[in-house]
């Protein structure tokens, strides 16, 4: 983020907004709700969601916790909201629904919907073992499938001309390490 201070004489300044932003942050990550709601079978999934999100807050990394929060506000929250499906009316056409909803309207990947689906069984396992569904609709859900990954390496001429681009950045060092050991990021980086 930008400041919009000058350089020196405002580190104080600079602290301050670092502090707020901070706090900003951290209250993003707050409990969803202070009360727990009742869990009934009138308790919409969208509400559930929400509820579980809460209970594995402590029980997870915080930049994990941030990833399942975007994926449940952001997709599955909207969609389970509108639809005013509750947890126990909950089937798996529902969720496949959903997947296609996904692909064809956001026009996500299924890499991305893997990611939904592994949220919705968490939540969906959680919900099983506390007794509050009877079955575990997760159960007949088809998983998309990953698509294949077919890797691709430069070629000579094209490693060249990258060597040329970088040469002086400060990138360099890092694409010459990938380039000729075949390192990722975060092997370079560490």
């Amino acid at each position: 983020f930008s400041t919009g201070l000058p350089v020196k004489g405002n580190k104080r300044k600079a602290e301050a907004m670092l502090h707020e932003l901070r706090q900003q942050y951290d209250s993003a990550l707050l409990p969803v709700c202070n009360a727990p709601p009742r869990i009934d079978d009138t308790m919409q999934f969208a509400d559930y969601m929400l509820y579980w999100l809460n209970i594995i807050r402590t029980e997870v990394e915080v930049d994990t916790y941030a990833s399942y929060q975007s994926i449940i506000k952001q997709r599955i929250v909207p969609y389970f909201r509108q639809r005013q499906i509750t947890l126990a009316q909950l089937r798996p056409v529902d969720i496949q629904d959903f997947y296609t909803y996904c692909m064809t309207e956001y026009g996500v990947s299924n890499n991305t919907v893997i990611h939904y689906h592994a949220n919705l069984s968490k939540a969906l396992k959680y919900a099983l073992r506390k007794e509050l569904i009877d079955r575990n609709p997760m159960d007949r859900v088809d998983r998309p499938k990953a698509p294949k990954h077919i890797g691709q390496f430069y070629s000579q001429q094209e490693l060249y001309q990258l060597f040329q681009a970088v040469r002086g950045d400060g990138v360099e060092f890092p694409v010459l390490m990938a380039a000729f050991y075949g390192l990722r990021r975060s092997e370079i980086v560490g």
